[in-house]
């Protein structure tokens, strides 16, 4: 089975980092020929082609791979699969982050096994499961109060029949290697947000060294809870992804600060959000070798109807999941501080990051609620937040 071509760009940033490995690695491409399981007839006439210069070697060994296909000698792979598999262990970070996606984009190891052994090794956050719904049976559109998690919220999103049929866009099948790459990075910055004394979970996530954001209804869910109790039981868990085997990843767990640990809340009728100070080691704290702790980027523009938006999320209290959505943003409500959207979301998700497309946080997911047509979503406006918080960060 053939893939779809790279694009030129995503070819050269790969030709020059192979090339590298070979400046600072004496007989790199000799020896990363012959650690492959290709046929021998391959690895000899690929010996047999390489020269003094190492940009050659690369442009010409990349696109020998892609045009030879699978390969013969384990169909597991693809050809270019089974080099880069003996390539990723020798690459640095964000080197590691750029062919971890690459071989995902393209599926450059054609069994599913495979693909999942990457991905939980090198902390790829999964897809999240889709809600199904039967698009021929739309019924009335009422509410299904069963399905509603987190605040109430009044949904202003398509509720004539020549909307709904416009509405949610087929995702795509592949995903870009530089979205999936930057995807991998922002994911570094999400928590787990879990209580010693409680069973409740969310989400939230880094936008500064020692800040967090969640919900407020988080840490004070009904509105009456010991605001102070809450945040000295609450534990960050940054990392907390499905490795290979499926095991859950134990990542690096943070408290709060004893002195003043909620810097400012806004209660659920508002912005429903809390900034909270974190132990001052997270500063220092370098996550795993593939996944260092780094704050997330926040946008300066306001997201619009038809955009993508994609959440990085704990649903259900499990491993860091991602979902995405080409064109989630159905409404969006400046003077309120809301946006509405149909990426998926369940309980557990409230807290998590909502990104546009250049990965940049935009909103703040914080309820959701079943429909007849499946469930749609509500998230806080990250701009309507900074002008609350800007003075502390």
């Amino acid at each position: 089975m053939a893939i779809p071509t790279p694009h030129q760009d995503e070819i050269n940033q790969l030709v020059n980092i192979l090339a590298e490995q070979e400046l600072f690695t004496a007989n790199y491409f000799r020896n990363l020929v012959l650690k492959t399981n290709l046929p021998p007839a391959q690895k000899n006439m690929r010996l047999a082609g390489l020269t003094n210069n190492p940009e050659f070697n690369a442009r010409n060994l990349v696109g020998w791979a892609l045009n030879q296909g699978g390969n013969t000698a384990d169909p597991r792979y693809h050809t270019l699969g089974s080099l880069l598999e003996n390539a990723l262990p020798d690459l640095g970070l964000e080197n590691a982050r750029f062919v971890t996606a690459f071989i995902l984009a393209y599926r450059l190891y054609r069994a599913p096994s495979l693909q999942e052994e990457l991905r939980k090794s090198r902390f790829v956050p999964e897809q999240a499961s889709q809600t199904a719904f039967d698009p021929g049976n739309l019924g009335d559109f009422e509410d299904t109060p069963a399905g509603e998690q987190g605040p109430a919220f009044e949904w202003q999103g398509p509720e004539e029949w020549s909307e709904l049929q416009a509405w949610g866009k087929p995702q795509p099948d592949m995903l870009d290697v530089g979205f999936l790459q930057r995807a991998m990075k922002r994911a570094a910055g999400v928590c787990r947000v879990e209580f010693e004394h409680l069973t409740r979970v969310g989400t939230g996530f880094l936008i500064a060294p020692d800040l967090v954001l969640t919900n407020y209804h988080n840490l004070n869910f009904s509105g009456d809870e010991d605001t102070a109790a809450n945040a000295a039981g609450m534990r960050l868990r940054f990392g907390a992804v499905t490795a290979a085997g499926g095991a859950e990843i134990e990542g690096s767990v943070f408290k709060l600060v004893d002195a003043e640990p909620v810097l400012k809340t806004s209660p659920v009728a508002a912005l429903d959000y809390a900034l909270l100070r974190v132990e001052q080691t997270i500063q220092y704290q370098q996550g795993s070798a593939d996944s260092p702790i780094t704050p997330v980027e926040i946008s300066s523009t306001l997201p619009a109807k038809g955009d993508a938006l994609h959440l990085l999320q704990h649903p259900g209290g499990e491993t860091l999941k991602l979902a995405i959505s080409v064109d989630g943003v159905d409404k969006v409500i400046p003077d309120k501080g809301l946006v509405q959207y149909s990426t998926r979301a369940r309980s557990g998700s409230s807290g998590s990051p909502a990104f546009n497309d250049d990965w940049q946080v935009v909103a703040i997911h914080h309820a959701e609620k079943s429909k007849a047509i499946g469930s749609i979503r509500e998230g806080i406006l990250l701009q309507n937040i900074l002008q609350e918080i800007q003075t502390i960060i």
